[in-house]
């Protein structure tokens, strides 16, 4: 395993250094104006256990040999009903800067490496990763089967779109937005074809390393070997995974990453990116957490806030009515960290707590940049029974480009 993958015992000072103030469970008032949840665990289950301080408290007493065998299965699942959103870590860099997202991780780390296992839906997971190169256990084959035979693509290009295995199999309106946006805006791109597997997201934050190691590897051959200069992705997990794990594998990938709503808001800027069309709709944003929060907390690096909402603001007739909480202060959508697959009432519950957040603006379009977003909300909506609808970004500016 690599080395600079952090381990649990890299934040033994901070998990004793907790002061269990509880500050990490609300966001700040002085950023909201008001004390608001901010963990989506700690509201759906109640008990400590399940806030950032009892998870840092289980890992300390993990570390320190305190959980005894018959304990493992019930520590296995508060350790996994867990988005890892980091709304947690954002209100803890205010007072102790501690990294509850990384110990998280690390923690579940440790328990694959000890022998326990994760959850079965975990597993499952791990199974069809190794077998077809995706999570859904879809036809390693049919990857690109939703790419339309009218868009055009150049092998030669120096810039790939990574697709992602979500997009490929399950949210592919979303994909065919980006490709049909690239060729309006005449940007050559290439996809990796049958050398794209799963970028390894959901093996990374369910603690499976090795796997998701050789993964990682493999990927970047991949890149590298087609001289590509740049990867962009319309997926907020896999351009997290890239950006941040990725360097911490392979070291340098020798490419640049960009989330697509990065890329074209530089177009935007250039003036190649015409929204001409206008759309007169009402909108509100959804902040995905791995292009948000998971960016921030990067050595205190700026999250992909601005750019979607630029280019939303940028549709001619679009009205962008926003949320209490938003950017680095966002409530998650529920569906990451394995939740979706393992606690699906759980992941439902925090996205119909946004759907409510999301009616009160008024807008008729809740928008985001996350194909994993994308799912939970919508079945949310669905259960809601709201007159609200979901789209991508990307669907309302290919619309606007027409």
């Amino acid at each position: 395993m690599s080395e600079k993958l952090d381990k649990l015992e890299d934040y033994k000072d901070q998990m004793i250094n907790c002061g269990h103030c509880a500050g990490c469970s609300v966001f700040n008032w002085w950023t909201l104006n008001k004390w608001i949840a901010c963990c989506p665990s700690g509201k759906k289950f109640g008990f400590l256990s399940y806030y950032a301080t009892g998870r840092v408290e289980l890992g300390r007493a993990l570390l320190e040999e305190e959980i005894e065998p018959q304990d493992i299965e019930a520590l296995k699942r508060i350790v996994y009903a867990c988005p890892v959103c980091g709304a947690c870590t954002i209100q803890c860099k205010e007072f102790k800067e501690m990294d509850n997202v990384a110990v998280i991780e690390a923690l579940r780390a440790r328990i694959i490496e000890l022998g326990f296992g994760a959850l079965p839906e975990h597993e499952k997971i791990v199974e069809n990763i190794a077998n077809v190169n995706n999570p859904y256990g879809e036809p390693h084959e049919a990857r690109f089967s939703w790419l339309p035979e009218d868009v055009q693509v150049d092998n030669q290009a120096e810039i790939a779109y990574f697709v992602g295995c979500t997009s490929a199999y399950r949210e592919q309106e979303l994909a065919k937005a980006a490709v049909k946006i690239l060729n309006k805006a005449g940007i050559p791109f290439q996809i990796l074809g049958s050398d794209e597997f799963c970028c390894g997201s959901p093996l990374l934050r369910t603690g499976f390393r090795e796997p998701a190691i050789e993964i990682a590897k493999h990927n970047v051959e991949a890149i590298r070997n087609r001289g590509i200069k740049k990867v962009i992705f319309s997926c907020a997990g896999c351009y997290r995974t890239f950006r941040e794990d990725y360097p911490k594998i392979v070291g340098d990938l020798g490419f640049e990453v960009e989330h697509i709503t990065q890329f074209l808001d530089n177009l935007l800027k250039e003036g190649k990116l015409k929204l001409e069309k206008p759309l007169n709709v009402v909108v509100t944003y959804h902040d995905p957490c791995h292009m948000g929060r998971h960016i921030v907390l990067s050595k205190r690096k700026v999250g992909i806030f601005d750019e979607p909402r630029r280019l939303l603001k940028a549709i001619p007739g679009l009205t962008l009515n926003e949320m209490v909480r938003i950017r680095e202060n966002a409530w998650c959508c529920g569906a990451g960290g394995g939740v979706k697959s393992a606690f699906k009432n759980f992941a439902l519950d925090t996205a119909l707590d946004r759907i409510e957040e999301a009616v009160t603006t008024g807008a008729e379009i809740l928008v985001s940049a996350c194909p994993f977003c994308r799912r939970n909300l919508m079945d949310a909506i669905k259960a809601k029974s709201e007159n609200l609808v979901y789209k991508d970004v990307l669907e309302l500016l290919e619309e606007a480009m027409e």
